[in-house]
Parts: C-alpha cells; sequence; structure tokens
C-alpha cells in the first residue's frame, strides 16, 4: 500500500510568491546593470562634456528646455528632483 503525502496549498502559494519576487528583483538588478553599463559607455573628453552627452542621451529637448539645475526662471529645478 502506497501513501501519498499531499503538502498544503499554502506551500505551494510561498514558493510562488518567493519565485515571483525573486523573478522582479532580478529584472530590476538587471535593468539597473544594462543602463549603467549604457551610461558608462558614453564619454567625453572631460567632464563637462561627459556630462552634456549623458544628459542628451537621458532627455528629449522638450524635457531640457523646462529644467536648469538651480530652477531660476520659471524653469524647473533638477538638483531639487534628485533628493
Amino acid at each position: 500500500m502506497f501513501v501519498v503525502y499531499a503538502e498544503p496549498f499554502w506551500i505551494d502559494l510561498l514558493i510562488l510568491i518567493h519565485l515571483f519576487v525573486y523573478s522582479l528583483v532580478f529584472t530590476f538588478y538587471l535593468f539597473v546593470y544594462v543602463q549603467s553599463r549604457y551610461l558608462g559607455s558614453i564619454g567625453g573628453k572631460d567632464i563637462p562634456e561627459t556630462t552634456r552627452c549623458i544628459m542628451h542621451n537621458l532627455m528629449t529637448n522638450a524635457l531640457a528646455v523646462q529644467l536648469n539645475f538651480d530652477g531660476r526662471g520659471k524653469k524647473v529645478g533638477f538638483a531639487d528632483l534628485i533628493y
């Protein structure tokens, strides 16, 4: 005679939740890694040029004309968006 042991359904549910959360975390880290590798590949001859190149690749022109670093005038301050 064989005895069949059935696991409670909540164990399967916990395993599925664990796999789902793990896949989300892995996807997030993969996205961050790819983005950092991409931005790291953008270069320039000095720091200001490299900053301009990175900002050019991150923003559209329509967004860029609405921002400046300090938020002077009627523009939004980029420094305020960081924190």
